[in-house]
């Protein structure tokens, strides 16, 4: 495939995506960046979209292949690696009630958004994106489902802001909710996990209310429905466009397998810690990429639906699931 032949435009085109990686990387180590809670995949966009944005023109054509390179092949290498940030022992830790919440609060927000898209009259692959990144894991999510739909990389640009935006308030409002939600402790890191977009915002978020462990574990539990989602949405596009041959997102499958081998194989901490932060880089590689081809008409063409959308589904994660944790305590009580 083009993409992937290799030569002086292709070299030149990844290693200028790797310096907007590390650069998004270095950033993210800033102190009030990190107790934003902004990880280096949303810096990485970011840094991406400014340099596609002010500098576009400067850059060769010719780098085009290795954007595509990062947009792609290591996208999808990236989405594998994060396996190795879960294990099947941590899923188990939140106990029923956890994973209840988390595959409620996946299914009940994916169909809230395609709902509303549908009424806003969105196009699909921008309402699958946004939704997407609402109801499973962020950003990583919207990125993982555009390595199975492929739209235009402006509409993936479009959802990332979203959870962003939704995601960022949501880490500050919690806290605040918690006094008044009638919730322990441990009920309210469930909450968090099952509800807030990124990971790195359920650890600010459960940290403020003392139960950062609880939050990010159950944050994990809809980390981990990823690849199943990632399985029905192939079969979905399949069906779509009338594809006889089944096709079956080979990197979803890697992703359970990393996690599986996390669980059973004791890596050494440093051995895990390497492989996370590489995995990181590549996210944020992949987001730098994707930002480079995202300009500025592009997302005003978009319009305000995804962000009409996404506060749909933010209303329902927070008001939502609240009610859905709530029965779901009182049944498993």
């Amino acid at each position: 495939m083009a993409e992937t032949r290799i030569n002086s435009g292709w070299i030149k085109g990844v290693g200028f995506i790797a310096l907007l990686s590390a650069a998004a990387y270095l950033a993210a180590g800033v102190r009030f960046i990190k107790e934003a809670g902004l990880s280096p995949v949303v810096i990485a966009i970011i840094i991406g979209m400014a340099a596609g944005n002010a500098g576009g023109r400067f850059i060769p054509s010719s780098w085009n292949s290795g954007f595509a390179f990062c947009q792609k092949r290591i996208l999808r290498l990236a989405v594998i690696l994060f396996g190795f940030r879960i294990t099947f022992t941590q899923i188990a830790e939140i106990g029923a009630a956890g994973i209840t919440a988390d595959a409620a609060m996946l299914i009940s927000t994916f169909a809230v958004g395609l709902l509303i898209a549908r009424l806003l009259k969105m196009d699909r692959d921008t309402a699958i994106l946004c939704a997407a990144g609402s109801s499973i894991c962020g950003a990583a999510a919207v990125m993982a489902a555009e390595a199975v739909i492929k739209p235009e990389p402006h509409k993936t640009a479009a959802a990332v802001g979203t959870v962003v935006l939704f995601g960022t308030l949501a880490m500050f409002l919690y806290p605040v909710f918690f006094s008044f939600s009638g919730m322990t402790a441990n009920e309210f890191g469930i909450y968090i996990g099952s509800t807030i977009h990124e990971a790195a915002q359920a650890v600010v978020a459960g940290e403020a209310v003392h139960a950062p462990e609880t939050a990010v574990i159950a944050k994990l539990g809809r980390v981990m429905l990823l690849a199943p989602f990632l399985l029905i949405l192939s079969a979905m596009v399949n069906r779509e466009n009338k594809v006889a041959r089944i096709q079956i997102p080979w990197f979803a499958l890697m992703f359970v397998a990393a996690a599986a081998f996390n669980t059973f194989i004791d890596l050494p901490q440093a051995v895990l810690s390497a492989v996370n932060t590489a995995d990181t880089f590549m996210l944020a590689a992949a987001m730098a990429a994707l930002g480079i081809e995202t300009r500025a008409d592009k997302i005003k063409n978009v319009g305000a639906a995804p962000l009409v959308c996404a506060a749909a589904m933010f209303i329902w994660l927070t008001a939502g699931g609240y009610l859905i944790n709530m029965v779901i305590i009182n049944i498993t009580g």
